[in-house]
């Protein structure tokens, strides 16, 4: 097998496991965050249900075309998947809870009805292929654009604390390493997506660089430092009058000694 191919067929699908793991794994910081302090803050929970759609999806696929690099880039992100959902909605609000409880509904809905019509007919492993590889590509591009969905809070705010960069950046070179292992085989259902994945990860990265992230005071944060500041208000007022009674008094010492 000459050199080329070799490289583009097996050291960079090899390669896109492991930035594809990577890239699952890329908020897993901030979930730890999010347990440890039992709250959600900044991070935003809509794209973990889609992250267990596609990579369900993509699991289907492989199993059907038997690729075991597409296979192993997306059973982790399943089960990391699962991990994030299942942790943010512990700490989430009612109204992000519906979402998410929405999300997974819809996703569960679509992929078992995919799979019971695949039963119920005779169908080769082309049209097996087909079925699972458009399932694969429209969940893959909703999960890509998952993280734009705040891109109203982040112009609005003006701050980027809402999009998460390292997860932008995995997707940017997860993207262009599955396209070019797309490219070598000739498979339009993982070069493309990944392409426009690509191009979506940039625009990503360009609003944190514009908007640059600002730290969000919680509601506990709040009332944690308003006592604060009253105190030190009271402190800046009582030594304000006692420097008036100070130079009260010179004054006073001043008029009885001329």
């Amino acid at each position: 097998m000459p050199t080329q191919d070799v490289l583009m067929t097996q050291v960079v699908p090899s390669m896109g496991v492991f930035i594809g793991t990577l890239m699952f794994l890329s908020p897993l910081k901030a979930v730890l965050d999010m347990r440890k302090h039992g709250r959600l803050g900044e991070l935003n929970p809509i794209p973990f249900p889609v992250v267990i759609a596609n990579c369900m999806a993509w699991v289907a696929y492989a199993l059907v075309s038997k690729d075991p690099y597409v296979f192993l880039a997306n059973d982790p992100g399943l089960l990391l998947g699962l991990f994030y959902t299942f942790s943010a909605y512990g700490y989430a609000d009612t109204k992000t809870r519906n979402k998410l409880t929405a999300l997974i509904l819809i996703f569960a809905v679509a992929l078992s009805g995919v799979a019971l019509a695949m039963t119920c007919m005779t169908l080769s492993k082309d049209e097996k292929l087909l079925i699972w590889g458009i399932t694969a590509n429209v969940v893959l591009l909703i999960y890509y654009s998952a993280p734009l969905t705040t891109i109203k809070q982040v112009i609005v705010t003006r701050s980027s604390a809402s999009l998460y960069w390292p997860l932008c950046m995995m997707n940017v070179l997860n993207g262009i390493l599955w396209f070019g292992y797309g490219r070598a085989l000739q498979n339009r259902f993982i070069w493309v997506p990944n392409a426009v994945g690509a191009a979506l990860g940039l625009l990503q990265l360009s609003l944190c660089l514009v908007f640059r992230r600002k730290a969000r005071m919680e509601p506990e944060d709040a009332a944690k430092r308003e006592p604060l500041l009253n105190q030190a208000a009271e402190e800046e007022r009582d030594g304000s009058i006692r420097a008036s009674l100070l130079n009260q008094r010179r004054g006073s010492t001043g008029a009885e000694d001329v």
